[in-house]
């Protein structure tokens, strides 16, 4: 689905890679070798690290009632005419009340 394009997205994106591994660490799901090895694959994947509008996250947040993480990614997808890439179902669901085409909704 990302071969070849370019993908982009606010730098929060790090602390919920991080959040996400720490917290499957704390539930004994991976050890610190598997999440070592995430970190690793994440950081191969080219990610051009953009600003958001923090006013426009906060209103759709507000609207959607959803964690600023979330907001922060729809906000990034509106300001840079984008489609969304996620599996998240609220989220896209989110995103197409938004306009905001998302990937595999062929």
């Amino acid at each position: 689905m990302s071969r070849g394009a370019t993908l982009i997205g606010p730098s929060s994106i790090h602390w919920e890679v991080g959040n996400a591994l720490l917290a499957m660490l704390k539930r004994d799901r991976i050890d610190l070798r598997q999440a070592k090895a995430c970190l690793v694959s994440y950081n191969e994947i080219p990610i051009k690290f953009v600003e958001v509008d923090l006013y426009q996250s906060l209103e759709i947040a507000a609207k959607f009632r959803m964690f600023a993480y979330e907001s922060f990614l729809l906000s990034c997808a509106i300001a840079h005419h984008t489609p969304l890439m996620t599996l998240d179902e609220p989220l896209k669901a989110a995103a197409r009340q938004l306009g905001i085409v998302v990937l595999g909704d062929d």
